[in-house]
């Protein structure tokens, strides 16, 4: 895993609305709050751009389920790799 990498969550309600957070230094990452409705998960291009970095891994569309208790969404992972020169 990598740290500091920046993981944006766009609503796919209101492309205005984005979220973000990044990855601990063994590449976990997590955000608490978000409200319910569909969502797409994906690492910052621009951020992979700045420091040579290439994504093998597609965004992930993902729901957030209205729920008393809050929903959980596991398994949106990514993979990414020093850009060959």
């Amino acid at each position: 895993g990598i740290g500091k990498i920046i993981i944006k969550f766009q609503s796919l309600s209101d492309p205005n609305v984005v979220f973000s957070t990044q990855t601990e230094s063994d590449g976990y990452y997590s955000f608490l709050g978000l409200p319910p409705g569909d969502y797409l998960a994906q690492i910052d291009p621009e951020q992979l751009k700045k420091i040579h970095y290439i994504s093998s891994s597609q965004p992930h569309n993902f729901v957030i389920k209205k729920s008393y208790e809050g929903d959980i969404v596991e398994g949106l992972d990514f993979y990414i790799s020093k850009q060959k020169q």
